[in-house]
């Protein structure tokens, strides 16, 4: 018989002889005292750090009776101090606890979790399971968990109303509602619509309908050659029964003001009439050099709620054609003008207020299309009554500055109203 072959010894651990033993996987020869040491320096490694004191604290703070360590990190959190100095007095405090003092710490905090993770197995299998709907020969069937707690009847109750709600909605008008409904809708719509063409038209259509006698006068205008002439300045165009004063006192840009300042003082006068643009010349007076020209600016249509009775005074001048005759009084005068030229400008065309084509004319101007500000009716005639020759010459030519523009209709309800939103 073979004798049996003797057992080896364990890894770190010394033989019956004391002799040394060979780790595995080392040729280092480890005696009873070192293997003793790597031992407690593995243990001291799982240690050496310590737990979280957020976590600490939380398991600290839970009632029921608490270890010195727990109590320690109460003073702690009930110090004032901020979380990191407290991470910091917790780690010098771990730090200087003996290591089986440090196993205790941890041995409270493993306690503690597996507290914690048993209570939310607990809680988990208390909550009731939500049944899904049946379905069973072609019906549906809902089975709802009985209530076991206040959250469970607030779910409950929503849920019940939020179906409510739903049938509500699914359920279908009436005829008469839908009637109400649509009559709405036409209402709304025909009330935006009329503001829409009140403000757009009210300038060109309505406007003259209501109050025609600002456009014209009363009874049909008869010229009598050679008969008395007022003192007061007018404008007469037969034709068109229309006769208007002409104010002739509007100051031209002064020292220190600026375009809008004119045009300003233009608006204002053509509330009284039509007015005689300051840089020409004035009736009866022949240019020096040049052809003469009184040139006569007025509004073609205006807003009702705007102040004035001349509104409409050139609303159709577009009507006259050459050889058709207008008047200009002034001084006591009566200076007859015969159409030769008719044309459309830009409002920016101020040659138009300047020297005519021809000698001894009057320029009678406004807005086109009426109502709007886009272009300029001009309407040229040259003097045929009483003769140029006794014209008195005249000097007095003032160049319009080139950025100027021919004065128009004020704004518009439109442009007010834009106005007033943007803030200019």
């Amino acid at each position: 018989m073979s004798s049996p072959t003797p057992a080896l010894p364990l890894p770190g651990k010394p033989d019956d002889n004391g002799a040394t033993i060979m780790l595995a996987g080392s040729n280092k020869e480890v005696g009873r005292n070192e293997a003793a040491e790597l031992i407690r320096g593995k243990i001291s490694n799982i240690y050496s750090k310590e737990p979280n004191a957020n976590s600490e604290i939380s398991e600290a703070e839970e009632p029921g009776t608490h270890s010195q360590h727990q109590q320690y990190l109460l003073e702690l959190h009930n110090s004032g101090l901020s979380m990191e100095d407290i991470q910091v007095k917790w780690h010098e405090y771990y730090q200087g606890l003996p290591d089986h003092q440090k196993h205790e710490v941890w041995q409270e905090f493993y306690s503690n979790q597996n507290r914690h993770n048993q209570r939310l197995a607990s809680l988990a299998s208390e909550t009731p399971a939500i049944n899904l709907p049946e379905v069973k020969r072609g019906r549906k069937k809902r089975q709802s968990p009985k209530p076991s707690s206040q959250a469970d009847n607030f779910v409950q109750n929503e849920a019940t109303s939020w179906d409510k709600l739903k049938t509500r909605n699914k359920r279908k008008l009436t005829l008469k509602q839908h009637i109400k409904s649509l009559m709405f809708g036409l209402g709304a719509g025909l009330v935006v619509l009329f503001l829409l063409m009140f403000t757009f038209f009210n300038e060109r259509y309505i406007i003259p309908f209501v109050k025609p006698n600002q456009i014209s006068a009363s009874t049909p205008i008869i010229t009598v050659p050679g008969a008395a002439v007022s003192s007061d300045p007018k404008v007469i165009i037969p034709k068109l029964n229309v006769e208007a004063p002409v104010v002739y006192n509007v100051p031209f840009i002064e020292t220190g003001e600026t375009e809008a300042d004119f045009e300003s003082r233009v608006q204002k006068a053509l509330e009284n009439g039509v007015v005689y643009y300051p840089t020409s010349q004035k009736p009866g007076e022949t240019g020096k050099g040049f052809n003469s020209n009184v040139a006569i600016v007025g509004h073609s249509s205006n807003n009702l709620f705007s102040s004035g009775k001349y509104k409409f005074a050139f609303m159709q001048i577009g009507q006259l054609e050459p050889g058709d005759t207008f008047m200009l009084n002034y001084n006591s005068k009566q200076y007859v003008y015969k159409v030769y030229e008719k044309k459309v400008v830009k409002p920016t065309d101020v040659t138009v207020l300047g020297p005519a084509s021809r000698p001894n004319s009057a320029t009678l101007i406004t807005c086109d299309p009426p109502g709007f500000n886009i272009n300029r009716m001009v309407i040229i005639g040259e003097q045929i009554s009483p003769s140029p020759k006794k014209n008195t010459l005249t000097n007095k030519q003032t160049e319009t500055p080139e950025n100027l523009i021919v004065p128009s209709n004020p704004k518009t309800m439109w442009e007010r109203f834009w106005g007033w939103v943007s803030g200019d």
